[in-house]
């Protein structure tokens, strides 16, 4: 039996399918069929059969037309779920394809973000049999001199647990094997390895590779703990989706909008409220997501979650909002980075990355309030947990935790010992970012400094010329720093 909310959200996207293929009969019949029989069990059949469902679904993806989207709420909970349930391989590593035709412009935006991520702004199709990829990719009804034929190389680990989900759907789908797909959810990210031109085949391949979330939130300029509350809802899945696409304002807009509706006694108030925060605090404003994530604790009384997770992530977030606001409160900050510290059940489990995101928390408010002894403590802790989780210090998050660890020791006035580790993160980034990345940049202008106060002014700079010229490369002539630089 369906819920009172599928069966709304599937109204909703049926009378809007209506209007859109209004006069056309034969859809409007598969419609018609389509409000009748849909269930769970088969909305993959359907994503792969009709075009009514994947065209609008994946152009209002790419537009980020959030009306459109929030009919389509049912269908993206029932693929999530779906391709969750089938995220089950017995090949340790995939190879995947998938071909298509794309402009000059967005081959040259490829080339340009070698060793970076994209984030997928649809439902990503792909296919195990190269060849069938190959002849999509080749598609003459496709070709002419501003698009061009392009192969995307996939290669997937499929043990961690960690990446947006992906299924084999092809016992789903409605053309059986002979496309031998595999799908990915709408917001999945990969890194683009590589691009060359095979001659005999006339196509660019595009080399990517699956991200899971531990490695892409450790890029984040501080690290934040990102979680869902309770269960999967239609609610958290269409809001998380816009906010992980990077489409911020409309994630904002869908949770506002979807808050005005909420009957008092709905549970997915809180879901909402945590929803609105995380979004604002992705923006950058910490002072709004305040009061959201204290209504989130305040409805823990009435909507008590089954275990300590939940006020245990929003205690750390409400940290973030006092540690990162206007008025920098970190005496307030560390109060509630201890209480996630103590309530979270998996934070003291050194195999949960979450506990590098509560110690680093943990040592900055206390590099600002001038206890370098605790602020060091704590950062030599998150290191020690990132060395036992990656298995090796090539990892560019092993790095950031060297510079913070350099960063204290430079405001402690302990030169020596900073330059130590600003150099360990050098080493590392340089083996592990592309070449021109601005955290090289960082790096060099960190070494820079701490050589000036040591007097050791040839080598300042030294490193103050490399760092000039890599942001310079990275940001433009009008970037701040660029400019502080040259005047210096």
């Amino acid at each position: 039996m369906r819920s009172v909310d599928i069966e709304t959200s599937l109204d909703e996207y049926v009378s809007m399918c209506k209007l859109q293929y209004k006069g056309n009969l034969r859809q409007l019949k598969t419609i018609e069929e389509f409000q009748q029989t849909y269930d769970a069990e088969h909305c993959l059949w359907w994503y792969s059969k009709e075009v009514f469902l994947y065209s609008i679904l994946n152009r209002a993806l790419r537009a980020g037309d959030i009306d459109t989207l929030y009919t389509f709420r049912f269908i993206i909970r029932d693929l999530y779920q779906t391709l969750q349930e089938n995220k089950q391989f017995n090949q340790p590593i995939l190879e995947l394809y998938r071909g298509q035709a794309l402009s000059v412009d967005e081959l040259s935006r490829i080339e340009a973000s070698i060793g970076q991520y994209i984030s997928m702004n649809s439902f990503f199709s792909t296919s195990i049999k190269r060849p069938v990829a190959l002849l999509f990719a080749q598609s003459t009804d496709t070709i002419s001199s501003n698009l061009k034929p392009v192969l995307f190389h996939t290669r997937v680990n499929t043990q961690p647990p960690d990446t947006k989900p992906f299924g084999d759907v092809q016992k789903f789908s409605h053309f059986g094997e002979v496309e031998s797909e595999i799908l990915f959810l709408l917001g999945s990210v990969f890194r683009t390895q590589g691009i060359r031109f095979q001659n005999d085949e006339q196509v660019h391949i595009v080399d990517l590779e699956l991200c899971g979330e531990q490695e892409i939130e450790l890029k984040d300029l501080y690290i934040r703990m990102k979680t869902g509350i309770g269960e999967e809802t239609n609610i958290k899945i269409l809001g998380n989706v816009l906010k992980d696409m990077g489409l911020h304002n409309k994630a904002l807009k869908y949770y506002q909008n979807l808050l005005k509706q909420l009957k008092q006694n709905d549970s997915s108030i809180q879901s909402c409220c945590y929803g609105i925060g995380q979004v604002k605090q992705l923006q950058g404003d910490y002072d709004g997501s305040l009061s959201y994530f204290q209504m989130v604790l305040g409805l823990e009384s009435k909507f008590p979650s089954k275990d300590k997770i939940v006020p245990g992530f929003t205690h750390n977030y409400i940290g973030i909002a006092y540690h990162y606001g206007k008025n920098f409160d970190y005496s307030r900050a560390l109060e509630h980075y201890r209480q996630a510290f103590d309530i979270h059940p998996k934070v003291k489990d050194r195999e949960f990355i979450g506990t590098a995101y509560v110690y680093q928390n943990l040592a900055t408010p206390y590099r600002a309030l001038e206890d370098y002894d605790k602020s060091l403590q704590y950062h030599h802790e998150c290191l020690n947990v990132k060395k036992e989780l990656f298995g090796t210090e090539q990892d560019w998050s092993i790095a950031a935790s060297y510079n913070n660890i350099g960063r204290v020791y430079h405001y402690k006035t302990d030169f020596r010992l900073a330059l130590e580790y600003y150099k360990k993160a050098s080493e590392i980034r340089l083996k592990t970012l592309p070449e021109n990345h601005h955290d090289i940049a960082a790096s060099f202008y960190n070494i820079a400094k701490v050589q000036k106060s040591l007097k050791d002014y040839r080598s300042a700079m030294e490193f103050s010329q490399r760092s000039l010229d890599l942001y310079t490369k990275a940001f433009g002539e009008s970037y701040p720093l660029v400019i502080d630089l040259k005047e210096k």
